[in-house]
């Protein structure tokens, strides 16, 4: 697959799963002015490394219940890094997915607790866009597409595809 059909069908699918229940909100009338305020989660670092496996549906909605009742209008959430990401993807890869041996235990971690809620029956994407919705906030799902690659046994966000290509 060539690399800009593979981002934009990401990104489709991506924006459809997150636009799909805004009209339902009990915050409708908030989410649907053009936000002033928007907060950028990069959706690892204050999320699902912090957790211990495994992670809760609960906790994993914290990335949207910190923000309920301040000024912050719209979210922006970071699915991944670019070449893996932290949902069930029906497109792309999960973070991990193709690791034996990890170089550290945080990476470990976050696709332990990915795998967990996807297996679970609560796909992450899903999660926190709903939680988003719920507290009447704007989702704007966001991909890191220049990160770049190193050795394969090294690293462990690194996709399939990427490697191949």
């Amino acid at each position: 697959m060539i690399r800009r059909n593979f981002l934009k069908a990401g990104l489709s699918a991506s924006a459809a799963a997150a636009s799909s229940s805004t009209a339902a909100s009990a915050g409708t009338e908030k989410a649907s002015k053009k936000p002033n305020l928007l907060f950028y989660h990069d959706g690892r670092h204050p999320l699902i490394y912090m957790y211990e496996p495994p992670m809760q549906k609960e906790q994993y909605e914290a990335a949207v219940d910190e923000l309920a009742g301040t000024p912050i209008e719209a979210l922006m959430f970071c699915l991944g890094d670019g070449r893996t990401v932290l949902h069930d993807t029906k497109v792309g890869e999960l973070w991990g997915h193709n690791v034996d041996q990890w170089p550290h235990l945080i990476f470990r971690r976050a696709h332990q607790n990915a795998k967990h809620l996807i297996d679970s029956g609560n796909d992450p994407l899903r999660v926190v866009c709903d939680r988003a919705h719920e507290k009447g906030l704007l989702f704007y799902p966001t991909l890191l597409v220049q990160q770049g690659t190193r050795d394969r046994y090294v690293d462990v966000r690194g996709s399939d595809f990427r490697f191949n290509n």
